[in-house]
């Protein structure tokens, strides 16, 4: 009740006319905290472990980026429609740490992890074969420098 009266002091408003008023100016802040909390319960219930739910269509997804692109939204856009927080996330939480476990097994993140080979045997991957196009490139010098000089 003190926040809205320091709301209504910040308006100029006439404190006279509003105690006429108690009872159904109570009523609707009530109701407006009722509703805003009903609100918050809703984000906390869209956001699961494995997908979020969509304010849109009411379905599971890992990732909204895509399906706010299919309805003409962008994030920002979506998360003023439906009155979401701006940290609200767009993936899902199982998602992400499976995506950044497999970004961390390949090497990424870490400058040449790749290219020195530390991680080829984990991730299955060939590596890259220097010592191949080193030889090839040592026959093509040596044909060509046999071709100037013959």
């Amino acid at each position: 009740m003190l926040a809205f009266l320091l709301f209504a002091g910040a308006l100029n408003l006439n404190l006279h006319a509003l105690r006429e008023r108690a009872w159904p100016v109570a009523t609707l802040a009530l109701v407006g905290t009722a509703v805003s909390t009903a609100v918050v319960g809703q984000v906390r219930k869209s956001i699961t472990p494995d997908a979020l739910i969509s304010f849109i269509d009411g379905k599971p997804y890992k990732t909204l980026k895509r399906h706010l692109s299919a309805h003409g939204l962008d994030p920002y856009s979506y998360c003023q429609r439906y009155g979401l927080p701006n940290d609200y996330p767009m993936v899902a939480a199982a998602y992400a740490a499976r995506r950044s476990e497999l970004a961390k097994s390949i090497g990424l993140r870490r400058p040449g992890a790749m290219a020195d080979g530390k991680n080829l045997e984990e991730s299955g991957r060939k590596g890259r074969r220097t010592d191949q196009r080193t030889k090839l490139s040592d026959v093509v010098r040596s044909t060509k420098r046999s071709q100037m000089a013959g």
